[in-house]
């Protein structure tokens, strides 16, 4: 974390916010804090573009590459001596891409194959981590409360019309959308400068989970189905949202098996037609071809 390993953060009792990036090439993390064996509350305020219309309260939250959030971690009762650890509890990486599917990182066969004889010097997507050490170490007078209106937040609107719809698999191990690789010279995607637009990202049974990044325009998450159990129960809305789903966001996350639905304005203030860039924020996905230009036509 910011450049150190294991690192150590010594606190006060007060409320802290943290701006919280995914910077890893491909691991996701299932963000927690956690007290001995106890996961601790904290507030979701904001995700990729900016704050929530008021705080969420959650004990875990998935974060996948490119992905941001905003969080607050209330110490205000903590006493001198206290220890939080900012930990990724274990989970499914769901790697389906060959059908078999992967065992989740935290599981008996997981743990062993990370201690076991021949095991890799890293540990195995999905396991568990410990990111950070949180230490009070001084008493503070701090009297601010977590405020319950952070900003503005539109009501979400569909603007109805069929949708676009954005398919990602795998064929002979390329990682594919819509069943295109990158063109520098083409840009299979075109949409109308001002247009408003709803994608419907399908992600394949056979797959991976894939963050997807668009350049240059913010959206908003619509809706989800077909979620694995452990993004389902992380649900706070009917449509399957999460806390980390209702802001503002340019990469979302979609699992195998899942179609997430979003909604973005391609309104911009440059003259003529505009190139932006859509793709897998899993690096080796994107090298390996899984990015389309999109072009915002005049």
């Amino acid at each position: 974390m910011n450049l150190t390993p294991r690192p150590h953060f010594q606190a006060a009792n007060r409320i802290y916010r943290f701006r919280v990036l995914n910077g890893s090439n491909a691991r996701m993390f299932r963000l927690a804090f956690r007290s001995g064996e106890q996961l601790l509350d904290y507030q979701v305020i904001g995700t990729d573009g900016g704050l929530l219309d008021r705080p969420r309260a959650v004990q875990e939250a998935f974060l996948a590459p490119a992905e941001r959030m905003d969080v607050l971690l209330d110490l205000r009762r903590a006493a001198v001596g206290d220890a939080v650890t900012l930990v990724s509890l274990p989970f499914d990486p769901m790697h389906h891409e060959t059908g078999g599917g992967a065992q989740a990182g935290g599981d008996e066969h997981a743990q062993h194959a990370m201690h076991g004889a021949g095991a890799p010097d890293y540990a195995p997507d999905g396991s568990e981590l410990e990111l950070m050490k949180i230490v009070v170490r001084r008493k503070t007078h701090f009297d601010r409360a977590i405020p319950q209106a952070l900003s503005r937040l539109d009501p979400l609107q569909d603007p109805g019309g069929k949708p676009r719809v954005v398919t990602l698999d795998q064929k002979n191990g390329v990682w594919r959308i819509n069943g295109l690789t990158f063109d520098m010279k083409a840009t299979p995607i075109v949409v109308k400068r001002g247009a408003t637009e709803v994608w419907e990202i399908r992600n394949a049974d056979r797959s991976m989970p894939h963050p997807m990044h668009i350049h240059g325009f913010q959206s908003r998450v619509l809706s989800r189905e077909g979620s694995p159990e452990q993004q389902r129960r992380l649900a706070v809305a009917e449509n399957g949202l999460a806390a980390t789903d209702l802001g503002w966001k340019d990469t979302v996350l979609s699992w195998p098996g899942e179609t997430v639905r979003i909604v973005t304005d391609f309104s911009h203030p440059f003259p003529g037609d505009q190139v932006y860039m859509v793709h897998c924020h899993n690096l080796e996905h994107e090298d390996g071809g899984m990015m389309l230009n999109l072009k915002v036509q005049t």
